[in-house]
């Protein structure tokens, strides 16, 4: 059984658990995982890892928190610490 990660949403400590998700049969260095947070009812994570780059969402019972590369995947693979954005889907403009 593989470690929670752990993870932090707004000032709360979470652990987070991820299973690879087995839809491809590259090994292209490229790996989803989707799972769910300890404590947080009816949550659901999915992340995509590139080397050093991070895509995904964590899906709350009110919101989604998104992370995402600000970077290409050219630019990232010669960065040693990429940049991501974090955000909540509390955080856009939802015209009425």
């Amino acid at each position: 059984m593989q470690q929670p990660l752990k993870v932090t949403l707004y000032g709360e400590v979470y652990d987070m658990h991820l299973k690879r998700m087995n839809f491809e049969a590259i090994d292209d260095g490229i790996d989803s995982y989707s799972g769910s947070i300890d404590g947080l009812d009816d949550s659901v994570a999915i992340f995509t890892f590139d080397r050093n780059l991070v895509q995904g969402s964590i899906q709350l019972r009110d919101e989604f928190v998104f992370i995402t590369p600000v970077q290409n995947r050219e630019n990232s693979l010669n960065t040693a610490m990429p940049l991501h954005i974090v955000y909540s889907s509390k955080d856009m403009n939802q015209s009425k």
